[in-house]
């Protein structure tokens, strides 16, 4: 599905990613887990085209897209969640949803999947987005991506902000589209037991490096967590 092979990525003149390899393949779930600051989010700005990325190689489905602007590498079938949700506050909750079509030219879809896995979605369409709780937005963020029907979900820290409750429903809603669909979803998360339960594999990352890539069902937590405590 999606193949990263010696990715570098830089924020002006400043290295930020160093020679990343990471792999994500078809229906699994990957987390990128580790500190704040250490380049998880750049690495999904990188995947996206948001950040100049002058070394490396980054494959979907055996299509590169190192030189596709981001609006092409979204009709790929790249689906985005960034950190801060970045909903529109000021449109409604159904307005939102029809932004997320624009990936495939605004082409109606049948949103009862995603009302089943995000009741609250279907409850606040006329509502203004701005309007609704962080974890109600978040629920709406991820709605979006997924409308479009993606092959590759990116999802930038989706429990941050949250209240204990949602972040059970969103874990939940991420297993049930994984397992129903074959969705291949990249998770970046600090919050690592979330991560860990969701996760088929787990990469850490430190100081724009991966250094340890182990199969989540492996895992060891106090391993993992030396890692992201490393200075």
């Amino acid at each position: 599905m999606l193949e990263i092979k010696g990715l570098t990525a830089y924020y002006g003149e400043s290295e930020i990613l160093h020679d990343i390899n990471l792999s994500v393949p078809d229906g699994k779930i990957i987390a990128l887990v580790g500190r704040n600051g250490v380049g998880k989010t750049t690495t999904l700005k990188s995947i996206m085209g948001l950040v100049k990325t002058p070394a490396g190689s980054i494959e979907l489905s055996g299509e590169e897209l190192l030189k596709k602007p981001p609006y092409e590498r979204a009709r790929c079938g790249i689906g985005y969640v960034p950190q801060g949700r970045d909903i529109f506050p000021q449109m409604t909750v159904a307005e939102n949803l029809r932004l997320g079509l624009e990936v495939c030219g605004g082409k109606k879809q049948d949103p009862s999947e995603l009302f089943h896995l995000f009741p609250i979605v279907e409850k606040f369409l006329p509502r203004k987005g701005g309007d609704l709780s962080g974890g109600q937005q978040q629920q709406l963020a991820i709605a979006r991506a997924l409308i479009a029907h993606p092959k590759l979900l990116l999802l930038d820290e989706p429990t941050e902000g949250i209240q204990p409750s949602v972040i059970q429903e969103i874990g939940a809603a991420i297993r049930t589209i994984n397992k129903e669909t074959g969705l291949s979803i990249l998770l970046v998360e600090q919050y690592l037991d979330f991560a860990l339960e969701l996760a088929d594999e787990c990469y850490v990352m430190d100081k724009g490096q991966i250094v340890l890539h182990v199969a989540a069902g492996e895992a060891k937590k106090e391993e993992i967590q030396q890692h992201m405590l490393a200075s």
